[in-house]
């Protein structure tokens, strides 16, 4: 879907300013669409990679206005049609006026939950943003129950649980640990399969725990039909993998029909002719492939592969 250039959006005061409340740990903006073109838009934003214009959605936020002019939407668009989709916040403003800090952000994008998807309060969201300022980290997503019951994720009451992501670069236990002790809220517990000391304001060891996501091993075979402009199988497969790295995050299942698509976004790709995916090796299967909340589909090269016929 494409910016309309003529669109205009109206914002609540309160959802504007709510962008800037939370210092840089990327706030979250939510709009909702008043043009029936579009019931529900879903504009991609990080405010880190939006510097440039933050003074200027500043001045909106504190100057009474309710309405971003379109030269600027339009440009918050297409900077977030470039943005790795791991940053990706879906902006929904009626449903920030409704829950307010409790409002999710990644809202699904072809049901998938978007990269990384987490809701919660800002405490979890501070402490995601932490986790994915450590050199290493890949993937993050905070888990949090605040009820008073053990929730369907398995959550104890008042606990929350880091999933991270660090397996081509794996960081040290501790590193993590005092990351989320540094922005936990007093009083909720920390939960995970790892455990880890961290040191608190008075010097104190403190056990936090947290946890990392099981890896699912993807294979992939498919056949090409390809024309003059196409480099090559190993070019192919290269791209594969990394189109279904930017795609699946924790908690992610594959799509087959999404994956097999990025072979035509290659030169000289006229026509997927097959394509199988699935656990093992030599893999058979033509649907989709189930990932689990705690779990996260991998992809490599070795496991892809990619014929062509002329």
């Amino acid at each position: 879907m494409r910016h309309d250039p003529n669109l205009t959006l109206s914002i609540p005061q309160s959802a504007l300013l709510r962008l800037f409340a939370g210092g840089n740990h990327g706030g979250h903006l939510e709009l909702e669409s008043r043009d029936p073109r579009l019931p529900e838009l879903a504009l991609t934003v990080a405010l880190n990679a939006l510097s440039h214009v933050a003074e200027e959605l500043r001045a909106i936020a504190t100057s009474g206005s309710k309405e971003v002019p379109s030269e600027l939407l339009g440009h918050l668009w297409s900077v977030g049609e470039q943005l790795d989709s791991a940053a990706t916040i879906a902006l929904a403003l009626d449903k920030a006026a409704r829950h307010g800090d409790r409002a999710e952000a990644g809202v699904p994008a072809e049901d998938n939950g978007g990269p990384d998807a987490v809701g919660g309060s800002n405490t979890t969201r501070a402490i995601q943003a932490a986790i994915l300022d450590i050199e290493g980290v890949q993937r993050c997503r905070v888990f949090e129950n605040d009820t008073d019951e053990t929730n369907q994720d398995g959550l104890p009451p008042h606990s929350f649980e880091v999933l991270v992501f660090d397996a081509s670069s794996p960081v040290p236990d501790v590193t993590i640990a005092q990351a989320i002790l540094d922005e936990k809220a007093a009083g909720i517990r920390t939960f995970g399969s790892v455990t880890a000391d961290a040191i608190d304001e008075n010097g104190e060891a403190r056990p936090v725990s947290f946890s990392r996501p099981t890896e699912r091993e993807v294979w992939i075979e498919t056949e090409l039909a390809v024309v003059d402009g196409f480099e090559s199988d190993e070019a192919a497969a290269a791209h594969i993998v990394a189109r279904a790295r930017e795609l699946y995050g924790l908690g992610d299942s594959v799509r087959r029909r999404q994956l097999d698509s990025v072979a035509f976004e290659l030169a000289g790709v006229d026509d997927v002719t097959a394509f199988t995916l699935g656990f093992a090796p030599a893999p058979v299967g033509t649907t989709s492939l189930a990932i689990g909340p705690r779990e996260i589909a991998t992809f490599d090269t070795s496991r892809t592969t990619v014929t062509h016929t002329p």
